[in-house]
């Protein structure tokens, strides 16, 4: 898994990718750390690949992703 080189416009935070469907028991693991930002169990047409994984931050989101598919 790579992760994204582009920050937060919010925060500054360095993006990470967001990872969508049922998460499998060490993905909470990887949301502690950091490292992922769960997504839900949807994805749809133009759902951001990266998110910001700072607790409290409002960006990026789906109305203002940073990286589109």
């Amino acid at each position: 898994m790579t992760t994204s080189t582009a920050t937060c416009p919010h925060c500054g935070a360095g993006l990470v990718p967001i990872v969508y469907g049922f998460p499998a028991p060490d993905a909470f693991e990887q949301v502690a750390r950091g490292e992922i930002v769960l997504g839900g169990c949807m994805m749809y047409p133009g759902a951001p690949d990266d998110g910001c994984p700072t607790k409290g931050c409002s960006g990026p989101t789906v109305e203002e992703p940073a990286r589109t598919r």
